[in-house]
């Protein structure tokens, strides 16, 4: 099959010569402006980027390859072609969001906020503070994400628990559990999510999980559907989160009137705890392109049914 690529958006123009200059044999256009897509579009067989898509016709699309690690509104694409293959990004973000979760768990045992607070106050007050080798950690998905991150903290905390359908071992895990199996996971003093956004994920952090766990630290970098903020807010004020770093969200931006801007107990991050590079999509592009090539899959080719 040869391949006629459509790029777009943010890191298209750097991935248009990373084309031209290792796979000369492929074709690629680049739209530069949204009016420019549907004239171009009928011309391809092959999309990459952040989806850069509408409600364009895309059912003679035979492969798609995301610039993120996320696929989930590329899934949504109403005439997505269900023999597509779709591959996705993944490069160093694990990397890079594993630092972002320590660097916020450690914002917070070492009372980094209330020692600048009392800084802006000229308030000379000692706050005890304690340690991370005292924290055990729960990252929600054991996917390349989670895997990344726990590869930050494994060596920093008590226990990296990784939890997964099956409760099935992954490496760099301390021990992994199931959603069947959580009840029985004790002493848990941050939870990280790390969940794709699929239906089965879609509000899966309701108050009876919540109900699980007292005073966390609860970091999402996964995706924003996973919790809803009203509960989110809720389990803030019964006490089961006493810190939320919050990454992602349903609806991005974050709606002005959202009530999570002004809660003194939410950290609002712009969607960027791993933000791609072309050195990124460059390595996925290629691995997956030698797979399909060679008529195989790894794991940077997505499920259609599971939505990872």
């Amino acid at each position: 099959m040869d391949y006629k690529i459509l790029t777009s958006g943010r890191l298209s123009s750097d991935f248009k010569l990373f084309i031209k200059n290792y796979y000369p044999d492929i074709e690629i256009v680049e739209a530069k402006k949204d009016d420019e897509i549907e004239s171009l579009l009928p011309e391809v067989n092959t999309i990459a980027g952040f989806n850069f898509l509408k409600d364009q016709d895309v059912s003679k699309i035979k492969w798609i390859h995301a610039f993120g690690a996320g696929v989930d509104s590329y899934l949504k694409l109403k005439t997505l072609n269900p023999d597509v293959i779709i591959t996705r990004t993944t490069g160093d973000l694990g990397k890079q969001m594993g630092e972002f979760c320590l660097t916020y768990i450690l914002a917070e045992v070492k009372k980094i906020f209330p020692i600048y607070d009392n800084q802006r106050k000229t308030t000379w007050q000692q706050i005890p503070a304690s340690s991370l080798s005292d924290l055990n950690v729960l990252i929600l998905g054991t996917g390349s994400i989670g895997m990344g991150v726990a590869q930050q903290l494994n060596d920093q905390v008590n226990k990296v628990i990784g939890l997964n359908r099956s409760g099935s071992p992954v490496d760099p895990f301390h021990e992994t559990c199931s959603w069947e199996t959580l009840s029985k996971i004790q002493d848990v003093h941050v939870v990280i999510s790390a969940l794709p956004s699929t239906p089965g994920t879609a509000a899966i952090l309701d108050e009876s999980f919540f109900q699980l766990f007292n005073d966390i630290i609860f970091i999402n970098v996964g995706r924003g559907d996973a919790v809803d903020e009203n509960v989110l807010l809720k389990v803030i004020n019964l006490g089961q989160v006493k810190k939320a770093i919050l990454d992602v969200f349903p609806e991005e931006p974050l709606p002005k009137d959202s009530k999570l801007w002004n809660s003194e107990k939410v950290l609002v991050s712009p969607h960027q705890s791993g933000l791609t590079t072309i050195d990124d999509v460059s390595k996925s592009f290629e691995l997956a392109f030698k797979a399909i090539k060679n008529g195989g899959r790894n794991s940077l080719f997505v499920d259609l049914e599971k939505g990872y």
